[in-house]
């Protein structure tokens, strides 16, 4: 699979090859939906509407490949790919945003490891988007108008897809065995990822206060809080969720003019505290909700630099995590990178959404604006 815009597409993905005359008269169809924890799409959503990439909503994605696997503790580690120099470095088990068939998302997750020089692996949030070349107008509508649905309901905890309950499968895991583990979300990943935190603390409860009694409860609750705060750290990028269960330690990065986390807002109504740190970066497309700055590609540029400036090794998520919480603890803010601080690679224009944006244009006007040091 490839984007028409190349990784950065948002949207127009569509197959490396244009199926034959023959192929395009088959009917499509995907896998039907598996009853689980929660409905994985909204019920109004009619099966023949899926796309063929759900049947590997909630699968391990080896990003090296390419290639899925059904989900397992073992799949899932023997699937991390790791850039070369990032041996020995916590795996981020990262799920993608929206509108990413399987290949895209590998792609661009690759992408974001050897930049950041991070271990990962990815637990596959499905599309609701099926593109190709002459696909029908109104069905390509029909399965973005279902997509936009989805996040609104997704983030209301109506429904649910089959990634969570894998993610929390991970989690409570990590919880139960006292092993650090870095979960990671890009946009509607990152309400998977919420999700999936919630889920992992209600089996938790479960298993710990089987009578359910508030006393048991209550006791199981402190036990949560404290082993997850041990074991479970949850990045997320252009975060889309406001529902997080306390208990992990979270890093929420975005920047300034993202409309989805509110214009980089405190995505959650939470205040910074010793569990909950923010990295909000400088608007670096103009204009009011410009979706550009949203797009993950310049979010791990800045996160990368900013860890250069703070003395920390791009990619090590522990020291980054360890050096945001010391800065909380003692009333300061880490060195927080500037676009013109970053060493931009020279292939950002083909990653933008929309060609309109400019980055050059864009890097440039924010210059001539941006306050002296």
């Amino acid at each position: 699979m490839a984007s028409s815009r190349g990784i950065a597409g948002r949207t127009r993905v569509t197959p490396r090859r244009a199926p034959a005359a023959a192929e395009k008269q088959k009917p499509r169809t995907a896998e039907a939906p598996k009853r689980g924890w929660a409905p994985r799409v909204p019920r109004l959503a009619l099966p023949s509407l899926q796309p063929p990439d759900f049947k590997h909503d909630g699968k391990v994605v080896d990003v090296k490949t390419g290639k899925a696997s059904d989900f397992s503790l073992e799949a899932l580690r023997g699937a991390v790919y790791t850039p070369r120099g990032a041996e020995g470095r916590a795996p981020l088990i990262f799920t993608e945003g929206a509108n990413q068939w399987m290949e895209v998302g590998a792609e661009r997750a690759r992408r974001h490891a050897d930049r950041l020089g991070l271990p990962l692996a990815i637990v596959h949030n499905a599309s609701f988007v099926k593109e190709y070349p002459g696909q029908n107008q109104v069905l390509q509508k029909l399965s973005r108008a279902q997509e936009g649905l989805a996040n609104v309901l997704l983030n209301k905890n109506l429904v649910s897809e089959r990634s969570v309950k894998n993610l929390s499968t991970a989690m409570l895991d990590a919880v139960e065995t006292g092993k650090p583990a870095y979960f990671g979300g890009e946009s509607q990943g990152s309400i998977l990822v919420g999700q999936a935190v919630g889920l992992a603390k209600q089996e938790y409860l479960k298993r710990h206060a089987p009578s359910g009694s508030k006393a048991d409860v209550a006791k199981a609750t402190a036990a949560w809080e404290k082993a997850a705060g041990a074991s479970l750290n949850v990045v997320t990028f252009g975060n889309a969720y406001d529902k997080y269960p306390g208990g992990p330690n979270y890093l929420h990065v975005m920047m300034k003019g993202d409309p989805v986390p509110g214009n980089g807002s405190r995505p959650d109504n939470r205040p910074p505290d010793a569990k909950t740190q923010y990295l909000v970066f400088d608007q670096l497309f103009a204009g009011k909700n410009n979706f550009e700055n949203h797009n993950i590609v310049f979010l791990t540029e800045l996160v990368k630099r900013t860890s250069e400036l703070n003395g920390l090794p791009p990619g090590d998520l522990p020291a980054l995590f360890a050096a945001s919480q010391k800065a909380q603890r003692e009333g300061r803010s880490l060195v927080i990178a500037r676009p013109d601080d970053v060493r931009w690679p020279s292939d950002m224009q083909s990653l933008v959404w929309d060609q309109k944006n400019d980055v050059a244009r864009s890097l440039a006007a924010w210059k001539a604006a941006a306050p002296a040091r």
